[in-house]
């Protein structure tokens, strides 16, 4: 008898049927060329058991959830590229899963997890897929992060786990751009923290031309333009990246007055930065990404305030004294 007839004998819910077949035991190891050869021989005959189920069986529960609070939708959406799954997520939507339903531990939907794995285990396909059927696109983790933001966050083609055209999709369906999370942040906010590894200056970009507001601020009172100054300068990112980043925001009329809860501005910020990357003696470049940051900052178009031009007189003066300094790398 098959794995398939057996666990039709033996479940009550289309979960551990799907759980049950070999490539999702733990203990079945082999090459993944192989694991996907099952997966295709085995997905018509999951389909015809599943659909057998759903017509005979009125007792069964289809938004069943399992102890780690998933259900077949959720599960299935989440792998249905790794898997062959796709037209399992179809038939359980066309007999009437729960599209919204979330995940008990985390609070991730079926939308989530598709949308943060849609260039691995899932698909821009399934993501579409859940959203033509009803999927509601704002809705928010036990984090407070919603689809978008886990998409924007991981949309490096090369890199990341999501894909620029994801974001595109969720942003053209809807998609709140400026709803923030249990720290305050919003996607943009998380793209720019993560702008090199995970996410991308084209996802910044295409966040920002779709009207994101760049004058949020996080618990913290943090912009986005401050954000993407702190995050860049201790870590690893491309620094040509940062500058561009940065002009990108000031010439999108970010406010350079606000101030984050330390009282900071974005160029008070950047001073104290320049201070730190000379104290800690970081590399030449490092060091010249601060200086070309400040001129952009202390060159404000429209937003001259008497006091910020002050402070861009004095960042003016730093700038002239700092460019002949050279720290060690």
């Amino acid at each position: 008898m098959s794995t398939l007839e057996n666990t039709t004998n033996s479940s009550q819910n289309i979960l551990e049927i799907i759980k049950n077949l070999p490539q999702f035991n733990p203990r079945f190891k082999t090459s993944p060329t192989l694991i996907s050869k099952i997966s295709k021989r085995l997905s018509n005959d999951l389909l015809i058991t599943i659909k057998t189920l759903l017509e005979n069986d009125k007792n069964i529960n289809i938004d069943w959830t399992d102890s780690d609070g998933y259900t077949a939708l959720i599960y299935s959406s989440r792998y249905s590229k790794k898997y062959n799954l796709l037209e399992i997520v179809k038939l359980l939507i066309k007999y009437g899963a729960n599209v919204n339903m979330s995940q008990n531990n985390y609070g991730w939907t079926s939308l989530m997890y598709a949308s943060r794995n849609s260039n691995i285990t899932s698909s821009l396909e399934t993501v579409k897929l859940l959203i033509d059927s009803g999927a509601k696109l704002d809705m928010q983790n036990k984090l407070g992060w919603t689809s978008l933001m886990m998409a924007s966050i991981n949309s490096n083609d090369s890199a990341g786990e999501s894909s620029l055209e994801t974001v595109k999709l969720l942003i053209n369906s809807g998609a709140n751009l400026n709803i923030q999370n249990n720290d305050g942040d919003t996607a943009l906010m998380l793209a720019l923290k993560y702008s090199e590894k995970y996410s991308s200056l084209e996802t910044v970009k295409l966040l920002i031309n779709s009207g994101a507001n760049l004058n949020i601020q996080n618990k913290g009172g943090d912009t986005s333009l401050m954000l993407s100054i702190f995050a860049c300068i201790w870590s690893s990112c491309n620094l040509y990246n940062l500058t561009k980043i940065v002009k990108l925001l000031i010439d999108s009329s970010a406010n350079l007055t606000l101030k984050n809860n330390k009282g900071e501005t974005a160029l008070t910020v950047t001073l104290d930065q320049l201070k730190l990357v000379e104290d800690e003696k970081l590399s030449i470049e490092k060091h010249s990404a601060i200086v070309k940051i400040l001129v952009l900052l202390s060159e404000p178009k429209k937003q001259s305030t008497k006091k910020q031009s002050t402070l861009s007189y004095f960042a003016q003066k730093v700038i002239q004294n700092v460019k002949n300094i050279k720290p060690n790398n």
